[in-house]
């Protein structure tokens, strides 16, 4: 069990995209701060392996929800909105086997409240 740094890039129209790859069974990412971020969502990629599951919590180890009010859990590549806007965000692997190997990211807009 390890925590995955996460890397960040900003593209031309500021949208912020928040990376954690390496993501291995019993592994978490560090908490990120993206509260001064909307609309975000996540993608998840990589090899989930038998198993394999991640799920998006806030900093108290909540499972985060999209608008839907489903959890923020996933066995299978995909993408989602997230409903909350947490103070700070991180992916864990609850499952998985020797193969699992995810990639979490996380786009949002910068929110100038305005």
């Amino acid at each position: 069990m390890a925590t995955r740094k996460a890397s960040y890039v900003v593209n031309n129209n500021r949208v912020v995209l928040c990376t954690w790859s390496g993501l291995l069974n019993g592994d978490d990412g560090s908490l990120e701060s993206l509260a001064h971020l909307s609309e975000l969502t996540v993608r998840i990629s990589g090899t989930f392996g038998v198993g394999g599951t991640i799920i998006i919590e806030d900093s108290d180890t909540n499972t985060l929800r999209d608008p839907q009010a489903a959890a923020l859990s996933f066995t299978a590549k995909g993408d989602k909105v997230i409903l909350e806007k947490p103070s700070q965000i991180k992916p864990r692997v609850t499952g998985g086997d020797g193969t699992t190997n995810l990639v979490v990211e996380i786009t949002g807009k910068p929110d100038f409240g305005g």
